[in-house]
């Protein structure tokens, strides 16, 4: 299996940075020594509901921010031995700006998507030295279906940056430019005085808790059904407006051939502008995958749209004029998206839809 593939298996969305092929002894060590950590990974106890009970269910989402459990930790040692990750988390107390940050994000969601939380949603678990800034993980009820989920995050990493160095430092880390380029890439997701450590952890949350929504309205396939080496359809639901099937259990973009700089995800490309001309992705990360798609465009559709922030990518160059590249949302490349997620804010979890099938951007 591809070795980027093994890395998601942990994560259903890595925000430090797009991890390329995992390093270390074990990384690269014996079959039998993998195999073995793969089946502990997979039947770990804390992807079934038996584990967690249901008394969750009955405090508020804030009151479900807390240290993450012992086997929670467990299950990340294990996962960072099978890639090769040198760090070993331990459980740490949840930074109060973590719990700020999630009741400014929930003052705006509506009841009907709080609603979804509070039934889906078993809790937010802070570590540190977690080996990137924060996952979301599916946990199954009786019947073995995914239903639930977590968020384990890093409480060390989340208070290390305000949300426009976050932003800045998150494309940075896939942005590699010519030896001697004077290029410098900079994000802006907040105007100067909102510029904070909560408002970072705000949008580091928003991604995650995309992700559990996601999950939990069927807008797309299951992640771990395709990571397992199952087909799965992308020609309906949230997927079809950017991605199709391959051949055999490939999933590939509508824009490649226009966006060939997607099958070398580090290479930001932005002199070509290629992301923005010729595609309907809102960021970079977006074209990773159907389910990256999804927990960007939520993200930035609720941060742009709904809560009417800022968003901007700005490329400096000595000597030539600072390219500025803009959110999508209100543009005509991502107007079907766009009106998705509209119809999703009113109606979450019904698919039921006339919105046409994706176009050919030009």
């Amino acid at each position: 299996m591809d070795p980027v593939k093994k890395i998601f298996w942990r994560v259903l969305a890595i925000l430090l940075l797009l991890v390329g092929p995992a390093t270390g002894a074990l990384a690269g060590g014996a079959k039998t020594d993998r195999a073995q950590l793969e089946q502990q990974i997979a039947n770990h106890v804390t992807l079934q509901i038996d584990f967690w009970g249901m008394n969750w269910a009955g405090r508020s989402l804030t009151e479900r921010v807390r240290p993450a459990p012992e086997k929670v930790i467990e299950k990340i040692r294990l996962e960072n031995r099978l890639y090769g990750f040198k760090e070993r988390p331990e459980p740490a107390a949840p930074p109060p700006a973590v719990a700020t940050a999630l009741d400014s994000i929930l003052m705006q969601l509506p009841d009907t998507i709080q609603h979804i939380l509070k039934d889906r949603f078993i809790g937010l678990f802070t570590v540190n030295h977690l080996g990137g800034t924060g996952y979301s993980e599916v946990v199954y009820n009786a019947d073995k279906e995914e239903h639930y989920g977590i968020i384990v995050v890093d409480a060390g990493v989340l208070k290390q940056k305000r949300a426009n160095e976050w932003a800045s430092w998150k494309i940075n880390s896939m942005f590699r430019p010519q030896p001697g380029s004077s290029v410098q890439v900079r994000a802006i997701l907040e105007e100067e005085q909102d510029d904070t450590i909560v408002n970072s952890m705000r949008f580091i949350l928003l991604h995650e808790i995309g992700h559990i929504l996601g999950m939990a309205t069927s807008v797309h396939p299951s992640w771990l059904a395709w990571q397992g080496g199952r087909r799965v359809d992308v020609s309906s639901g949230f997927p079809r407006f950017s991605w199709k099937n391959g051949a055999d259990k490939t999933i590939i973009s509508r824009f490649d051939d226009r966006f060939p700089e997607r099958a070398a995800i580090k290479a930001y490309a932005f002199d070509k502008a290629s992301l923005a001309k010729h595609t309907n992705f809102h960021t970079l990360y977006a074209c990773e995958s159907p389910w990256e798609d999804w927990a960007e465009s939520f993200a930035t559709y609720f941060h742009v749209v709904i809560d009417q922030r800022p968003w901007q990518v700005v490329i400096e160059q000595t000597g030539q004029p600072d390219q500025v590249i803009d959110s999508c949302w209100g543009k005509a490349r991502c107007r079907e998206k766009e009106a998705y997620l509209k119809r999703w804010f009113e109606a979450p979890g019904d698919q039921r839809s006339d919105i046409r099938s994706p176009k050919d951007y030009q």
